[in-house]
């Protein structure tokens, strides 16, 4: 009686066609049925297939107009006219395509409302936000007349369009939709870095104090939490991760060591900074410690101890009046690997610190410093490489070499982080000494 009265339809499964119809329809009590679906769509995986088999031919227009949201094959429809649309984009001038996405971002934005983003059934509409926010700052110009001038933009607007660029990639799974994006992150993203990274280099050609002026310190903090290559991008947006749990977050900037290795910056940022030997001999760009180790693994872990550190390896070993190290992080690893593949390592990564300062507290730490010691360049489709001849260095890594003594290079060098006398030669703008690397 209540199927008759309030919905208009008989309750046989025969009839299904003409019900799933009505709950597209949503007229009358049928709107308040499609707000229950909607509000959780993967309670009810069966509804979509029974409305894509009830779309009427003809949706009707004006006030008498169906609703477009409810029928899957038109949001499938809408998302190859997406997909063509931005291919299209993608070869044309920047400004051009920066119109287009804009006029894509009005058309399709709308259908992140939809049920079928919630379903995931909309991916390219989901990127475009990430895309067409990559194209609008990236177009913007910047101030750069100083390394400050360009450390305050990144800190205040650049660092959107690494998050963008990261994030419109992340939410596209298939290869044909991956190199759509990738195309697009090409148009825009890698002129930016390019010009970004340039310009820095510029600065840092006239005045490398910001890199030769670095001291080891004591290590203030009882407890420092090491994330590897947890760049500054990243840092924001899990400080404000956590700001929405409750916690007192403050998030500050530092130069990393040059050139920007772990076995070069992570002694930086450590508790056993001041033990490194300056100056200190090189080998794969490791330094040596005051009693004349090389800085290897269970050296460093011997400096700790001797520094009164504890490395934590598991949570019981955590003790409130203690002084703790700790190691967690493998973007830096997942990066070479994986390659562009690895921004959904991102999330696993957040996770993870997630968990391991939640055990701190309940271990009774009062308060975590979380450190890293560099951060990387990302550009989906492959960095540009610069040429260089194997013959000419002493170690080559992908963004820096030692130059052999003997040897002439244009390259920009600048002195080493634990040896003032030995200079790093580093690869132009956003280039790569070696082929095929994203």
């Amino acid at each position: 009686n209540l199927c008759r009265s309030h919905f208009e339809f008989e309750p046989d499964y025969k009839n299904i066609k003409a019900i799933a119809e009505k709950l597209g329809s949503r007229k009358n009590s049928w709107n308040q049925v499609w707000q229950l679906y909607a509000t959780a769509p993967h309670k009810y995986s069966e509804i979509e297939d029974l409305l894509r088999l009830s779309k009427p031919s003809d949706l009707g227009v004006g006030v008498f107009a169906l609703p477009e949201e409810s029928w899957p094959q038109l949001n499938e429809e809408k998302e190859d006219v997406l997909a063509k649309a931005l291919t299209k984009a993608a070869k044309q001038d920047a400004s051009k395509a920066l119109h287009t996405l804009l006029e894509l971002e009005n058309e399709h934005g709308v259908r992140r409302s939809w049920v079928w983003f919630e379903l995931g059934r909309s991916p390219l509409a989901h990127t475009l936000k990430y895309l067409t926010e990559m194209a609008v700052i990236s177009s913007e110009a910047y101030p750069s007349s100083s390394i400050d001038e360009i450390k305050e933009y990144y800190i205040n607007r650049g660092l959107r369009i690494d998050q963008c660029m990261r994030k419109a990639l992340l939410v596209v799974k298939t290869g044909k939709d991956k190199a759509l994006v990738r195309s697009v992150i090409q148009l825009f993203y890698k002129p930016w870095v390019e010009s970004i990274t340039r310009k820095f280099q510029k600065l840092i050609e006239q005045d490398a104090s910001i890199f030769t002026s670095q001291k080891a310190e004591v290590e203030p903090e009882t407890y420092v939490l090491f994330v590897d290559a947890f760049r500054y991008e990243l840092a924001d947006e899990f400080s404000k991760l956590l700001a929405k749990q409750k916690l007192n977050v403050s998030l500050q900037t530092a130069w990393c060591a040059i050139p920007s290795l772990t076995p070069t910056a992570k002694p930086n940022v450590s508790p056993i900074a001041d033990r490194v030997a300056m100056p200190s001999d090189i080998k794969e760009f490791r330094p040596h410690l005051q009693n004349g180790k090389d800085l290897l693994t269970l050296a460093f872990r011997d400096a700790l101890h001797e520094a009164d550190f504890t490395l934590v390896t598991q949570a019981e070993d955590i003790e409130p009046d203690g002084c703790y190290w700790q190691e967690i992080g493998d973007i830096d690893t997942k990066g070479h690997e994986e390659q562009a593949d690895m921004v959904k390592r991102v999330e696993e990564l957040f996770e993870k610190i997630q968990e391991t300062i939640e055990v701190a507290f309940e271990k009774g730490i009062k308060k975590i410093k979380i450190v890293t010691d560099h951060g990387w360049l990302l550009l989906p489709g492959g960095l540009p490489k610069t040429e260089l001849n194997a013959g000419l260095t002493e170690t080559r890594w992908g963004r820096c070499a030692l130059i052999k003594d003997d040897a002439k290079s244009d390259l920009l060098h600048l002195p080493w982080r634990w040896n003032p006398s030995i200079f790093i030669a580093y690869a132009p703008g956003i280039s790569f000494f070696k082929a095929n690397q994203e």
